[in-house]
């Protein structure tokens, strides 16, 4: 098993979804942390590829009309019909291959179809034959949407040099601010230094933009897009975001969504169509108890001391004990029960010990010796969070999506908030809508989404590794074709 979670805390074995009455189905082959709606909700992820839903990703549906969009090359319905609709599987990407798991190098693969300079024609990158992905007609369709959204024309700031983000030298002139639409093109990187509260609108990196590792950052955008000749860097292998240091990318809640500009429902996220690495502090991701947790008590005995954890992190104690909906004397009746995985905050840490913030409520004992409950870690020092996810809409959330592209390292992320797919409600491919509401529950807007990576590299699959997710309303972690 990696060292990533899954579910709740990915190797608890046979814990069962507390609210839709499903049974527990065991570890699987990534563990990453994950909630759907109730942050204290485990939801065993699909582990059969056959078993998903194959039109869950709309960018790719086949019956979608690209006739809203504006941009040009415009493509026929009859090309849109080539798109081979692949089943969606869930748990994450980590897959067999020569890729060493722990040393974060990656061989730089590109998926675009094509090489060459940068497209200011407002669809993205090209090479000579001036198209993207000229052989795939639906990926074609779909790079056009997403670098429709992000014109080099629209841009009020471009960095004119590689600098400091804070620099105003960097944009010759000013430093983005409220309301920028920001390019970083092919050629230029730039070092984000800082934390800021500026509500960013766009931010598209044809280039690259590398965040600080050893001091806080923090960035509030609506919508940031990483072209096919771009990279996006939070932490490497070799200088990962170092533990007690704080690295955000707020997705900013502007409320609904324009569907004029953006008919597919692309944006309001994080999307990258490029090469991106995030590193955050390596850490025990979930842990055995050596002795059962039982309600009253304020502390934890663990079966190892947990590497990596620090006061202040924000754990989870999973439920031993599920009744889902079951009668009640009391009103008479059958009614749902809620689940018994505890949050906590760490407030002491003494070897194996660890010190909560308030006292369980429920018993956590197991049915037998060799079944002891886990404990889940969800802090990260890299952070990707929906802004006041606790009270926005579904559909103003934000969503993280690597599109096309397997050049993807992401290890030790925790993804906040995130996801408008909802899956308590009935969801549909974007294509299939005659008018597209900024409400709209469509497919494939995931908390953590790889989205059409392919296998034209099978020795170096994108990687995901201990990551958190919490809070989706659906899956928290998707890989499509």
């Amino acid at each position: 098993m990696s060292d990533d979670l899954t579910g709740l805390a990915g190797g608890i074995d046979g814990l069962a979804d507390p609210l839709s009455g499903d049974g527990g189905t065991g570890s699987t082959t990534q563990d990453t942390t994950t909630t759907t709606g109730d942050p204290l909700l485990l939801e065993p992820l699909p582990l059969d590829s056959t078993t998903s839903d194959p039109t869950s990703d709309p960018v790719s549906d086949p019956t979608s009309d690209p006739a809203p969009i504006t941009f040009t090359p415009l493509l026929s319905e009859t090309a849109l019909m080539s798109d081979p609709l692949a089943a969606e599987t869930t748990g994450g990407t980590e897959t067999s291959g020569t890729t060493d798991p722990t040393s974060g190098t990656t061989t730089t693969t590109d998926t675009t179809g094509t090489t060459g300079t940068t497209d200011t024609s407002g669809t993205g990158t090209s090479g000579t034959t001036g198209t993207p992905h000229p052989t795939d007609p639906a990926k074609m369709a779909e790079h056009a949407a997403l670098m429709n959204l992000v014109r080099p024309e629209d841009a009020t700031h471009v960095a004119v040099a590689s600098g400091d983000w804070f620099d105003p030298a960097t944009w010759g002139g000013s430093v983005p601010g409220a309301g920028a639409r920001v390019l970083i093109p092919q050629g230029v990187s730039v070092d984000y230094t800082g934390v800021s509260d500026a509500r960013l609108f766009t931010v598209r990196v044809d280039g690259e933009l590398s965040f600080a590792t050893q001091s806080d950052t923090r960035m509030v955008v609506d919508t940031l897009v990483v072209d096919g000749t771009g990279r996006l860097e939070i932490g490497t292998a070799t200088d990962p975001v170092a533990a007690g240091v704080s690295a955000e990318i707020v997705i900013a809640n502007n409320g609904a969504i324009d569907t004029v500009w953006d008919p597919m429902l692309l944006s309001r996220g994080v999307i990258v169509h490029g090469q991106v690495e995030m590193h955050g502090a390596e850490k025990a991701t979930h842990l055995k108890v050596a002795a059962d947790p039982m309600a009253g008590d304020t502390t934890l005995t663990l079966a190892s001391a947990p590497d990596g954890w620090q006061v202040g992190d924000r754990i989870v104690v999973a439920g031993t004990h599920y009744k889902g909906h079951a009668w009640d004397n009391t009103i008479q009746g059958v009614r749902p029960y809620p689940p018994e995985d505890e949050v906590r905050t760490i407030t002491a840490i003494d070897g194996n010990v660890v010190t909560l913030d308030a006292a369980l409520v429920h018993d956590h004992d197991a049915p037998r010796a060799g079944l002891k409950t886990s404990v889940a870690n969800y802090s990260r020092s890299i952070t990707i969070a929906t802004e006041d996810y606790d009270t926005a809409a579904v559909s103003e959330r934000g969503h993280v999506m690597f599109m096309h592209s397997d050049d993807v390292d992401v290890r030790y992320v925790g993804f906040e908030g995130l996801g408008r797919t909802d899956k308590s409600a009935d969801a549909v491919p974007v294509g299939s809508l005659e008018t597209v509401t900024p409400d709209a529950n469509v497919k494939g807007r995931y908390a953590l989404h790889v989205h059409r990576a392919g296998v034209d590299d099978p020795d170096n699959p994108a990687m995901l590794v201990g990551n958190a997710v919490w809070t989706s309303p659906g899956w928290g972690i998707v890989h499509h074709d």
